[in-house]
Order: structure tokens, then sequence, then C-alpha cells
């Protein structure tokens, strides 16, 4: 890694981040040793509003640790919830970083158990990302957002199953409206 930090530092951060992405993937145990180094320049990446491939990059990433193997990722993955939560949402020409904010939020529920996340967070995390929907469309993001959703209420997941659950009625319309406006690609 020492070696692909000063390569990261000259390419483009979008490509840093990529980078990034891959070595938790394929070396989660090594990259965990830069985990210092890592964290600031998805916090950077996250937070730059000029270039919208950085920001679904970073977010991303986010989700790649959250479906890591090893709880040190998760951590950090449930630790980017507040920074996650900060995307905006529905704005002109930022859906695909909406969506990546979806996606990344849907995995970290999925794959962070609720002691890791914590019940209520949960239900508040969810019910800001459902604000944002329905997303119509065909793109690949919509595609996964549905499925991750649909998957979460079907294995009884505890964001969808634990009481009180106020996300219930909120679920129901979106899949209502997404049903019967047959905009989502099958």
């Amino acid at each position: 890694m020492p070696l692909v930090f000063p390569l990261i530092d000259k390419s483009s951060t979008h490509w840093g981040v990529r980078m990034i992405s891959i070595l938790i993937v394929n070396v989660p145990e090594f990259a965990l040793e830069f985990c210092h180094q890592i964290t600031p320049l998805l916090d950077k990446s996250l937070n730059d509003n000029d270039h919208i491939l950085i920001r679904g990059c970073a977010l991303h990433t986010y989700g790649v640790m959250a479906f890591s193997s090893l709880s040190e990722w998760k951590k950090i993955a449930v630790s980017s919830m507040d920074a996650i939560e900060r995307v905006n949402g529905r704005v002109p020409g930022q859906m695909l970083v909406t969506e990546e904010a979806v996606v990344a939020a849907m995995i970290i529920i999925y794959y962070c158990d609720e002691k890791m996340v914590g019940v209520g967070r949960i239900n508040e995390i969810l019910s800001r990302f459902l604000s944002w929907f329905p997303f119509t469309g065909e793109s690949r993001e919509c595609n996964t957002i549905y499925r991750f959703l649909l998957d979460v209420i079907e294995s009884g997941h505890f964001s969808t199953s634990v009481e009180p659950n106020l996300n219930s009625p909120r679920l129901l319309f979106i899949l209502t409206k997404v049903i019967t406006s047959l905009e989502i690609p099958k």
C-alpha cells in the first residue's frame, strides 16, 4: 500500500477511491492497516460537490466496507452513515449520487447487525432514505435499490420487522407506486 498511496495522490481522486474499493475487496486485512489514510480520503471525496463520480465512488466504497467479512470495516461503514445521510437527495443532476447513497445505506443496513448500528438508528436511517423514493429509471443503481429493499423486507430483516416500525406505511406506498407505475425495468 505504501506504493499505492503515492500513485493515488498522482492520479485523479476517482481512481484513488476505486483503488481503495478494490483493495478492500481483495486484500481487506492489508488495506485495514491504512484505514487512517483511507477514511479521510473517502470523507473528502464524499464532500466533493464538484465531481459526482468521485462522490459516487466514495459511497460505493462504504458499501464495500459493510459487505466485508472484517468487523473493523463494517464499523467504519456504520460510522459513515451520518455523512451518507447528508448527501443531497433529489437534486437535479445528482440522481446518481442519491442512488449510490441509498445503495450504500441499504448495504450497511443489510450486512451490519442491529448491535453494530442500533435498532433506533436503523429506523431513522431507513426513514430518511425512504423519503427519497420512489426511484424510476433504467439505471443499475435503481434496480439494485429495489432489489435490496425487497430482500430486506422479504428476509424479515430487523429494520423492517421491529416494533414500533414507522416505516411500514411508507414501504407499502413505495411498493404500490412502483408496481402500478410499471416504470421500473423488469
